[in-house]
């Protein structure tokens, strides 16, 4: 979350534990500074492969980023 808060987007963290005891971090970005908070955004799903993590999809400027 620290790579997307200089550009005014908010985010948390949810654990999620499997049925098997694995503890699996998720990512949720909850604003954006291009749309009002209180305007109705649709839900996107976006997952990483299996050598890879989710700042990949941020760590770029906002104009090359997911």
């Amino acid at each position: 979350l620290d790579l997307i808060k200089p550009y005014g987007y908010t985010g948390e963290h949810h654990y999620v534990t499997t049925i098997d005891g694995y503890i699996l971090r998720i990512d949720r970005i909850t604003s954006s500074p291009l749309a009002p908070t209180n305007q109705e955004k649709p839900v996107v799903y976006i997952q990483h492969g299996l050598i890879s993590a989710s700042d990949h999809f941020v760590f770029w400027k906002r104009e090359t980023s997911l």
